[in-house]
């Protein structure tokens, strides 16, 4: 068992952020993974550098031609977008970073 699967292991069913080799973000919840890939659920994804992880949400509309496009939700404010999503399954070689989501508010704040 590699180094990665043991920490693995302890944090399946908590929240997580993942940081992949492409800059590229996930925010969710560690369903399973195996040797090759990695399942989060309630996913929230952004670029590492834009990512503030909160839900403001802003409707985006269609775009007018019909059955072209569609609608959604995006999330985060004017400068960068997020999106959510239900169950994302990521190569394991492609991350760079993961870390337990949890929060804290830094002292003096």
């Amino acid at each position: 068992m590699t180094i990665l699967q043991k920490h693995l292991n302890e944090l399946i069913g908590k929240d997580i952020v993942l940081v992949m080799s492409d800059g590229q973000a996930f925010k969710g919840k560690l369903s399973a993974f195996d040797e090759e890939n990695i399942m989060l659920t309630d996913v929230m994804e952004s670029r590492a550098a834009d990512a503030r992880w909160r839900e403001a949400l802003v409707t985006v509309p269609s775009s007018g031609i019909e059955g072209a496009g569609g609608s959604g939700i995006m999330i985060g404010d004017s400068g960068t977008s997020m999106l959510k999503l239900t169950t994302v399954i990521l190569r394991i070689r492609h991350i760079s970073r993961v870390w337990l989501w949890k929060p804290e508010t830094p002292e003096g704040f």
